[in-house]
């Protein structure tokens, strides 16, 4: 499923930004971005577009989508 994903931090320890979906609220799960090889850096605030390929819950992994 493709989603689009407000950026709205950055995770160092995971390598990966953090953000919600579009319906995700503030306190109803998160969507973690897994960086690939040749993605550029994202700025917070930024929407995009990403690629579901796993969850927990209510929290997703996505990739971006170019």
């Amino acid at each position: 499923e493709i989603v689009e994903v407000v950026i709205e931090s950055f995770d160092a320890e995971s390598d990966s930004y953090l953000g919600h979906a579009g319906h995700q609220g503030p306190d109803d799960g998160e969507t973690q971005i897994v960086l690939g090889i040749g993605d550029k850096s994202l700025e917070i605030g930024q929407l995009v577009r990403a690629k579901v390929i796993d969850s927990s819950g209510v929290d997703l992994v996505a990739e971006l989508v170019n």
